[in-house]
């Protein structure tokens, strides 16, 4: 069970967006010079993941894990499909707003 918890949080895609958080960003703004943007975003989506983790501890105290772990999962999908729409219709600040969700 904890060797399927690290593949499905590595295949997630929650890593990636910790590690290319700039330059994701950086192309959701459309590649302007707005880099201060793109570093206050990064930093909007940090404050996001610390709250993400106090609510989901109390959301496993509340709830089975299975129960969150596919809630959780399914939350994901939509938000990466949230951020693909936003990209395609050029809205930016609804793509971020999906990201911090993610």
């Amino acid at each position: 069970m904890g060797v399927f918890l690290t593949v499905a949080l590595q295949v997630s895609g929650a890593n990636l967006f910790n590690i290319f958080a700039l330059q994701i960003f950086t192309e959701i703004n459309n590649n302007e010079d707005t880099s201060l943007v793109a570093i206050n975003e990064t930093y909007f989506m940090g404050f996001a993941n610390f709250i993400g983790a106090f609510f989901g501890a109390v959301m496993i105290s509340k709830f089975a894990r299975k129960t969150v772990l596919l809630l959780g999962h399914s939350v994901m999908g939509v938000c990466l499909l949230l951020i693909a729409f936003f990209k395609i219709v050029h809205l930016p600040h609804f793509a971020l707003y999906s990201v911090l969700v993610f």
